[in-house]
């Protein structure tokens, strides 16, 4: 690693240390073995969970949906494989954002997920 990156990497890293202790400062992050919450980043930097359960809000799992459609319906906003789409849709599950169904594909019968 050069001198110049670095730099940048330092720059970096005290931009997240600033944007930390601004959060401290206004209380959306509190010590002490309570929750810790951030403020909402925009649509185009959330998280895979973030984009799922933006889904889930604006009805898309009314009906039962399997990993694949979830994929399909994400893959112009959201870029990932599929098997990242299984494994949150599971740990949604786990916290009970979503609640997990069965569906029949192409004659065979499918975990799928519903809210």
């Amino acid at each position: 690693m050069n001198q110049n990156q670095l730099l940048a990497n330092l720059k970096k890293i005290n931009a997240l240390v600033g944007e930390c202790l601004d959060a401290v400062a206004s209380g959306t992050i509190r010590g002490g073995g309570t929750k810790k919450t951030l403020t909402a980043r925009s649509s185009s930097s959330a998280a895979l969970p973030d984009h799922i359960l933006r889904l889930r809000d604006s009805g898309f799992f009314k009906q039962s949906k399997t990993a694949r459609e979830v994929h399909t319906k994400l893959r112009p906003t959201y870029e990932c494989e599929l098997n990242r789409v299984a494994v949150v849709l599971l740990r949604l599950r786990k916290k009970n954002e979503l609640r997990k169904a069965s569906k029949i594909v192409d004659e065979r019968k499918q975990v799928a997920y519903v809210r």
